[in-house]
């Protein structure tokens, strides 16, 4: 089962880096927007808000891939995989690379398939 631990590791890390990506966003929208709000400008308080809601965006994307990566370590989650697969195809060259090889392993590897289509599944771990 190689391949399906490969993709676990390899969703950590696309995880962790758009976990990182979201927590730019907050910094660079989030600091200064107050800057301007502790100025006196009313306006800043949307760069603020604008900071927070796309943290939760991408940071929860990066949580996404995250959990996704524990199910397709146990032999789980086919569809989700998918789903952040085809999400991440037009992110060229390292998101395609990621889906094509996600993809690879969830619907035309042998033995991947032979654990996701398994009636009786492994704990997720």
């Amino acid at each position: 089962m190689g391949h399906l631990r490969t993709l676990k590791l390899v969703n950590f890390v696309v995880g962790a880096y758009t976990f990182v990506a979201g927590l730019l966003f907050l910094f660079m929208f989030v600091m200064p927007g107050l800057w301007a709000w502790w100025d006196g400008e009313n306006e800043g308080l949307i760069f603020v808000i604008v900071g927070i809601l796309a943290f939760l965006l991408v940071g929860g994307l990066g949580v996404a891939h995250v959990v996704v990566g524990y199910l397709v370590g146990s032999g789980r989650g086919r569809v989700a995989q998918s789903l952040l697969a085809s999400m991440q195809l037009m992110s060229f060259p390292v998101g395609t690379a990621y889906a094509v090889y996600a993809l690879y392993v969830c619907w035309v590897d042998a033995d991947s398939t032979k654990r996701f289509d398994a009636v009786i599944k492994a704990k997720v771990t």
